[in-house]
């Protein structure tokens, strides 16, 4: 079989054959699918389905084939895959397959605080309204997202004075989550005391 990543051909290779043709055949017509959608004012809705598809098909190729699947084929599918999502600024290094880590080119802060800033800037901005409407429950479910949500992700937020933003940082988790037991056996030890004071009262 002849192979060319760019007219249809795909070079020489010994296992090359009704399954790889098959796979080959729906890395192009996907290409073809993906092409018109782009020129159709950039359908992304189709584009990605049509990459969906096109995954898909490759699993069913990898379970399909009796013996070790061919690489050269499912690296056709991955770098094109991977070029289309860059394309839509989902990757950073097309030259790369996949989505890449952060020995890519970016430290594991500059992958994941801009999430974590959106999140805290969502909720300094939720305190501040339900603070005018004095809607306690919400504040809760705040503290919660602060206390519960964001140690378990290696993520400390803590809460500024009124009317200044929250701070955030990533930090060891297993930190965090001992700092949440303390603050939890510190509350319940607490609360034994004052039942203990009620009836003296």
């Amino acid at each position: 079989a002849v192979v060319s990543t760019q007219s249809g051909h795909y070079g020489r290779d010994s296992k090359v054959g009704k399954e790889e043709l098959t796979l080959y055949s729906k890395l192009e017509q996907s290409r073809q699918v993906i092409h018109d959608a782009l020129c159709d004012s950039i359908d992304t809705p189709t584009v990605m389905k049509a990459l969906k598809s096109l995954i898909s098909d490759s699993y069913k190729y990898i379970s399909s084939v009796p013996s070790e699947p061919n690489t050269r084929a499912l690296m056709e599918v991955a770098t094109y895959v991977t070029g289309i999502l860059a394309v839509f600024g989902v990757v950073e290094t097309p030259s790369r397959i996949g989505f890449g880590s952060a020995q890519d080119g970016g430290s594991r802060d500059d992958t994941v605080l801009p999430y974590v800033k959106a999140l805290s800037e969502f909720r300094d901005e939720v305190r501040a309204t339900t603070r005018d409407l004095t809607a306690r429950k919400v504040l809760d479910i705040c503290d919660k997202v602060r206390d519960d949500v964001l140690p378990e992700l290696g993520v400390r937020l803590e809460d500024g004075d009124i009317g200044v933003p929250a701070t955030y940082k990533l930090d060891d988790k297993e930190t965090l989550l001992r700092e949440k037991q303390h603050r939890h056996d510190k509350k319940e030890k607490s609360t034994d005391c004052d039942s203990a004071l009620i009836p003296l009262l």
